[in-house]
């Protein structure tokens, strides 16, 4: 996964994805719909983990890895875990 951010993304850096909740392990990320959480076959870059890795984990010592999925059009919370880099 890299961190590599479209224009199509710029909703969400004028936006930041919301965290529901984190600690020194994990974060709980709100999903909008329409947004997938990680990269497809297709080398799909914008998705849930590019961006949350790009707006909240760039300058930290770990990457946010996600836990579970979501499909595309639902929304809901995200439990990603912290993995060192």
């Amino acid at each position: 996964m890299t961190d590599k951010l479209t224009t199509s993304n710029a909703r969400y850096l004028k936006n930041p994805i919301r965290i529901l909740y984190e600690d020194q392990e994990v974060a709980v990320f709100e999903k909008p719909s329409g947004l997938l959480v990680i990269p497809t076959n297709k080398n799909e870059q914008n998705t849930l983990v590019n961006i949350v890795n790009y707006q909240y984990a760039r300058d930290q010592q770990f990457k946010f890895h996600p836990c579970h999925r979501l499909d595309k059009e639902t929304s809901g919370a995200i439990i990603f875990a912290k993995g060192k880099k």
